[in-house]
């Protein structure tokens, strides 16, 4: 029996007690460990998402004994335990099985079936890397505008420029340099010029014959 298995069988009552004092003569140290640390996953799952990922890392930092893998069971523990599996968002539960197609990979190695193996981890790959490329719904911001005559550009913290600098700057080379100042290719160069609508001209040198 597994330490979630044995967590599931405790009396409500105990196990509320042990959460309060964190006292118990009835549980062994080891299970007393195991439910504290699965008894965090709940809050940080609360304040940072669902993520698997990050709640790992929020794991780690709260419990520094952990290893990552140890850390990462006690997440899926507690998904099952708490029943907060509705709050797991898609990419979680790829990774999830991903995880476990890993683990299938390593025991086909140690069976000495590398066909299996190789199975296993392509479909481990395709897990992850859906997980990694599916486009997330907090990605997608409406754009807002505000259209307005009484709000100037200096109340929104712009400077203000006058136009006959910017002319002379211009007329003297300035933006043009600027732009061929920067560490890019020439052809990123000449776009910026053309956006810029900066018309570049090409000087010729003239050779006094005298």
């Amino acid at each position: 029996m597994n330490k979630l298995e044995r967590l599931q069988t405790l009396d409500p009552d105990v196990l509320q007690n042990f959460l309060k004092t964190r006292r118990s003569a009835a549980l062994p140290e080891d299970l007393q460990d195991y439910i504290i640390k699965i008894n965090a996953v709940p809050s940080i799952i609360h304040h940072q998402g669902a993520n698997m990922t990050r709640v790992v890392k929020a794991l780690l930092k709260q419990f520094p004994n952990l290893n990552y893998s140890t850390a990462r069971d006690i997440y899926y523990d507690a998904m099952n335990f708490f029943h907060i599996d509705d709050t797991i968002t898609v990419d979680a539960w790829d990774n999830y099985y991903a995880d476990k197609m890993e683990d299938l990979a390593r025991l086909s190695i140690a069976m000495d079936k590398i066909d299996a193996a190789k199975r296993c981890y392509d479909k481990a790959h395709e897990y992850r890397t859906k997980a990694a490329e599916r486009i997330k719904v907090t990605d997608w911001q409406v754009p807002i505008f505000i259209i307005t005559n009484k709000v100037k550009h200096t109340d929104l913290g712009f400077e203000k420029k006058s136009l006959h600098d910017i002319v002379k700057k211009d007329e003297d080379g300035f933006y043009i340099n600027l732009i061929n100042s920067l560490e890019t290719t020439d052809k990123e160069k000449k776009r910026l010029i053309r956006e810029a609508n900066i018309v570049d001209v090409e000087h010729e040198e003239v050779i006094d014959d005298e």
